[in-house]
């Protein structure tokens, strides 16, 4: 019999069903013990779990005790270990269904059943041991009609079959159930119809192989649940896997699920109490039995009470009290008794207020008179009328947290003596000598279900008649905790025009829960969320901006224990308002042919008008302030050429201003030229030898070198200390003397310093002068020492309007000073000073960027003379305040928040204010008194340019402005996400790692998965990360692609999801070797001396070739390496065959073999070649 697919239907009860077999178990437990009692006489075994009673201990696990038609039956035998048992079958209703052999765990089935097999079956197995022993175990299952309802109809079987053409075919593959919990069984059996094409069967789980078969055509798996087994989706796969390589496969679907215990029927407690007496003498004793079934519960203990007193307590489901009384006390009246059963849910039940008469005792015949009664022995006036009584509750029903009264009323023809008031068995309440007794019950804090409470009164007449008012009930009900809030948004309508208001109304209702608050939240863009509401409220909303658009719109309440609601999503349509044509405006632009230029250099601007059919008067090209540049008047066109006007460093902005005849006066945009100081020409000049000192005879050289920059050079002159020297006209420029004719000397024995410099002029009228060489001392050759005089200045860098003293400082030697000069080289004396030593011109420079040239001369009263070094400087000019405006972010997307900041330079002005302005000199911000200014820019709005410029104004009044900063607000980027996996062709055993990745952008993470695209469900979740990966380890073959996605979620519960991906699992190939013989001819054979060539070619497939030879008649003739796929070997025919051509013909054998780095290896024979003698 071929078995297939056998679920475990998993049962939950009806509550009609419930009923059935609570209503049932009376009659079936009778049934049953009668049963068991008969059919347990040699069946002392369980049906599920078998241990044996006695040695070798036994377990046996079925899959089901009912099955229905088309199911299998199941079951696993586990032996001990300590003992070897030789043989295990198993049998069902009498037949053998299996045997197995040597093995201490075996398994078997039997089915599927069909219609014909309905009803109670018996299963056996027969153990027998090494020992000779044998046991038996035994137990019962049934097979039952498929009742159609949907609790017991089995899923829908997920299949999946491969068999490719030559594969080994697959007779069959059954499971035995699709639905398991831990520790169940589960079994397969896999087999084939020919054997001779199976190299082995092979079944696995979850792609892990846990049974392989080999010489089999049958292969059985046993599988029990184990612990760490997820809930939910897995497969099982029965694989035979040919002689050819080729595999076959069924893959099916199991579910691991939860156990579900059947919900136990609830059987209620119950309690019965009986009297030996039902009537007794006064001096008699009465014994007590009281009977509890708990039913469901747990007995604590049990109460008997006789005359209000408790007599006896137990603690057993039976509790007697013998010999109670006598109850003379009682006599002619009745002795209530009644009992408690106590339960360990701190619950109870009461058998009610019940009475045994005692009959009155008799008079003796020589006793005279009555004697007075004792004090509680009631007068018997011979008043035998009952009392009447009533109960009553002020309430139809309560909640466990409520209070009730109940009332008792009574009345009797002579007097009401007493009145006991019982609720649930127990005594509450005792009134005497009133005929309304009143108590109060409630609460019951302990109650967890509905229950119904019982309550009675008794009534006791002076003549000790009594009469019961019968047991009433109240239903105590337990308030329902909690009332699920409900949210509904209202919309009047649902298509708008741009100019109607939207109004939306959030009702809320929060039932058991304390709302927070609540919103409505319009899908704008990102989403706009409305003002927060703190009960239902109502949202008015324009549409002014929303034309064209349909719009989600939800509410959402969230309650202050962290809960939330949200309404289902409803959409508004606004309508495209019409949009009326706007006439043309004219417009000026500026062009600038230029943005930058250095110092000199030209530019020049034109100024185009579009005059949108209006007449045009006159075009002014200004400095956005009240310069005007140009004037051009009645054309659409104005050129400026700004070469001729002298442009200082800096920013120079620029605008055009048109006017129309009819008064329309339009400006043009803002434009802006840099005008940055130019480079100028430089020189470098020399003195030779390059030493401090040289003596008065030696060879000296003064040189200059020009660096022009473009510029032409009309005169280069060089200076020494008597004025120039040389004259050139070409960049490098030299002049060679004695030292002391540098000087101005005579002779050797002169001494000094020797200044030099060079000066430049260049065609253009600028000239250029070098700076002082260094000092170079000449001293005389012979031993007098020259008298020197030092040229210095107090300012370093002077500029325009510094005042500068220059000061002259004569070491006179062994001569004496009569007077020092300062002077222009060459030129004028600008001070003289008399008998001194010291001298000081004071220079005064008004203006920037002009060269100074100084000397001093000292004289002497030998009338000799002694010169300094030339004194060389350039006037710079003063600098002057700039101010920069800078961002801090880049670039600017819409909802940033850009910090603009102005930074002043003041270059020696005291700063006023500082502003940052816009586009039209409106005023962001303003900070007087600093050299800083920020200001917080905010953007809403994508898609447009952003101007913004800072403007300083000094205590003078002078103001400067910053650069223009501009810059364009973008769209925030969207999030992205890609799959990927690390191997392209993948092949069985392969491990491939599939790798998710997202880029969030501005959004957050929340979890980011690998998923199943068809059904969703998930391999692999990684939280609050942006790549994922999920390794498939030792990828076996499938026949199908295996398909992959990732998928994205965000904090804010947005998803993204990848493109899919897959791979395809293919066998690899096995290695293939091709040979050859060469030369091939139409007849066969060569001669013995003919040379010859045997070529092998290897095809590794996925393998790594170690080596690769070649034999002819059994001999090594070539060995190639790992690197060699092809290999060959030349000889003659009669080396190949290992002797002389001499002798007779003979056949050649040749192969060739291949060992790979795996330890395998493969080889290939050629055909046969004949050879001949010479």
């Amino acid at each position: 019999m071929l078995p297939n697919q056998m679920p475990i239907i998993k049962k939950t009860w009806s509550t009609r069903t419930k009923v059935l077999i609570g209503l049932g178990i009376a009659v079936l437990l009778a049934i049953f013990t009668f049963l068991v009692a008969f059919y347990t006489t040699d069946r002392t075994n369980p049906i599920q779990l078998i241990r044996g009673a006695q040695e070798p201990e036994v377990e046996i696990l079925t899959t089901t005790d009912e099955a229905k038609p088309g199911d299998i039956f199941g079951v696993e035998v586990k032996t001990d270990e300590d003992k070897e048992v030789t043989s295990v079958k198993f049998f069902v209703d009498g037949e053998l269904e299996g045997t197995c052999e040597g093995e201490a765990e075996c398994s078997f089935t039997s089915g599927p059943f069909s219609d014909d097999d309905i009803g109670g079956h018996k299963y056996e197995t027969e153990l027998t041991y090494s020992d000779g022993t044998s046991y038996k175990k035994s137990g019962t299952f049934s097979v039952s009609e498929k009742n159609g309802t949907v609790e017991e109809e089995a899923q829908p079987e997920e299949v999946e079959t491969s068999e490719p053409e030559n594969a080994p075919n697959i007779e069959y593959f059954y499971t035995s159930n699709i639905y398991l919990s831990e520790s169940e069984l589960l079994v397969a059996s896999l087999s084939v119809a020919d054997i001779t094409k199976v190299d082995y069967l092979d079944i696995q789980i979850d792609n892990e192989s846990k049974k392989i078969c080999s010489d089999s055509a049958i292969c059985s798996l046993s599988f029990i649940i184990p612990k760490n087994l997820n809930l939910g989706k897995h497969t099982i796969t029965g694989r035979a896997i040919g002689v050819n390589g080729l595999v076959s496969y069924i893959n099916k679907n199991f579910y691991i699920i939860e156990e579900t215990i059947p919900e136990e029927v609830y059987v209620s407690p119950s309690i019965s109490i009986s009297p030996s007496k039902t009537e007794a003498e006064a001096d008699e004793t009465i014994n007590f039995s009281v009977n509890v079934n708990p039913g469901s519960k747990t007995l604590e203990k049990t109460r008997i009470n006789v005359g209000l007193v408790t007599v006896q307590e137990c603690n057993k489901e039976t509790c007697n009290y013998t010999g109670g009384g006598p109850y003379p006390q009682y006599a002619g009246l009745s002795l209530p008794y009644h009992a408690i059963a106590y339960f360990t849910d701190n619950s109870y039940i009461s058998t009610g207020l019940q009475t045994v008469k005692i009959k009155s005792q008799a008079i003796p015949n020589d006793s005279g008179s009555q004697p007075e009664p004792e004090q509680d022995e009631p007068i018997d006036e011979g008043d035998t009328e009952l009392p009447t009584i009533s109960v009553e509750i002020n309430k139809a029903s309560m909640f466990n947290t409520d209070e009730a009264t109940v009332i008792a009323k009574a009345s009797d023809n002579e007097a009401v003596g007493e009145i006991m008031i019982f609720v649930d068995g127990q005594i509450v309440k005792t009134c005497q000598n009133v005929t309304t007794c009143s108590t109060t019950v409630g609460p019951y804090p302990n109650f967890t279900e509905n229950k119904t409470i019982i309550y009675g009164a008794y009534a006791f007449d002076s003549s000790g008649n009594d009469n019961w008012s019968g047991y009433s009930s109240i239903q105590v009900n337990i308030p329902d905790q909690i009332i699920e809030p409900t949210l509904k948004l209202i919309l009047k309508k649902n298509n708008f025009n741009t100019d109607e208001t939207l109004i939306m109304i959030a009702d809320v209702d929060p039932g058991s829960k304390e709302l927070d608050y609540l919103s409505i939240w319009m899908g704008i863009g990102d989403g706009l969320t409305l003002k927060p509401c703190f009960g239902s409220c109502t949202i008015n909303s324009g549409l002014t901006n929303l034309g064209g658009q349909t719009i989600p719109i939800i509410a959402k309440a969230f309650f202050t224990d962290g809960t939330d609601i949200t309404t289902e999503t409803q959409t508004i349509t606004v309508n495209a308002p019409e949009v009326p044509e706007i006439p043309a405006e004219p417009t000026v632009d500026l062009n600038l042919n230029k943005n930058s230029v250095s110092e000199g250099e030209g530019f020049n601007m034109t100024a185009t008008v579009d005059t949108a059919d209006k007449t045009i008067t006159k075009i002014q090209i200004t400095n956005n302030s009240n310069t005007v540049y140009k004037t051009c008047n009645n054309i659409v066109t104005c050129y400026y050429d700004a070469s001729s006007k002298p442009w200082i460093v800096g920013v120079h902005p620029f605008r055009a201003i048109a006017t129309f005849s009819d008064g329309t006066i339009i400006n043009s945009g803002l434009e802006t030229i840099n005008v940055f100081a130019a480079v100028e020409p430089t020189i470098t000049i020399g003195f030779s030898p390059n030493q401090a000192s040289v003596t008065a005879g030696q060879n000296c050289t003064i040189s200059s070198v020009v660096d022009s920059k473009g510029k032409t050079i009309s005169s280069h002159k060089l200076y020494g200390e008597l004025g120039e020297v040389k004259n050139c006209t070409t960049e490098t420029c030299s002049f060679t003397s004695l030292a002391y004719e540098l000087l101005g000397g005579n002779s050797t024995q002169d001494s000094g310093i020797i200044g030099y410099s060079s000066k430049v002029w260049f065609t253009d009228g600028t000239f250029q002068t070098s700076i002082l060489g260094n000092i170079v001392e000449v001293t005389a050759e012979g031993p007098v020492a020259n008298p020197t005089v030092e040229l210095t200045k107090d300012v370093a860098s002077p500029v325009a309007g510094d005042i500068v003293n220059i000061t002259a400082t004569v070491d006179p030697s062994n001569k004496t000073i009569s007077k020092v000069e300062i002077k222009i080289p060459n030129g004028h004396i600008l001070e003289t000073c008399y008998n001194t030593l010291t001298c000081t011109y004071t220079a005064t420079h008004n203006t920037g960027g002009l060269p100074v040239i100084i000397q001093s001369k000292a004289t002497f009263t030998d009338n000799s003379t002694a010169s300094s070094f030339t004194l060389y400087y350039t006037v710079g000019f003063p600098a002057e305040p700039i101010v920069e405006l800078t961002k801090d972010k880049s670039p600017v997307v819409v909802g940033d928040v850009v910090g603009l900041t102005a930074t002043v330079d003041p270059a020696g002005k005291t700063i006023s204010k500082l502003e940052i302005l816009d586009s039209s000199n409106g005023v962001l911000n303003n900070c007087p008194n600093s050299l800083t200014c920020t200001y917080n820019q905010n953007h809403s709005q994508a898609g447009i340019l952003l101007i913004r410029k800072a403007r300083a104004t000094f205590t003078d009044n002078s103001t400067i402005l910053s650069n223009v900063l501009t810059y364009f607000i973008g769209v925030p980027a969207e999030p992205t996400i890609e799959i990927n996996k690390d191997i392209g062709s993948v092949v069985v055993g392969d491990t491939v790692n599939i790798t998710a990745i997202v880029n969030p952008e501005n959004k957050t993470v929340h979890k980011l998965e690998i998923i199943f695209p068809l059904t969703g469900s998930t391999y692999i979740t990684c939280p609050s990360a942006t790549t994922c990966t999920h390794t498939k380890n030792n990828v076996s073959y499938t026949g199908l692609p295996v398909p992959y996605q990732a998928k994205a979620t965000f904090t804010d519960s947005s998803t993204l999801l990848s493109n899919s991906i897959s791979y395809f699992v293919s066998i690899p190939s096995e290695p293939t070797i091709d040979i050859s013989f060469s030369p091939q001819k139409k007849t066969l054979g060569v001669t013995a001396s003919e040379n010859c060539t045997i070529s092998s070619t290897v095809n590794p497939s996925n393998k790594e070739i170690s080596y690769h030879r070649i034999y002819t008649e059994g001999i090594l003739r070539k060995t190639c390496g790992s690197d060699f796929e092809e290999c060959s070997y030349s000889a003659p025919a009669s080396t190949m065959l290992g002797y002389t051509p001499s002798r007779s013909s003979a056949t050649l054998d040749y192969y060739s073999s291949v060992v790979f780095t795996d330890g395998t290896s493969k080889m290939v024979q050629g055909n046969s070649i004949t050879v001949t003698a010479d």
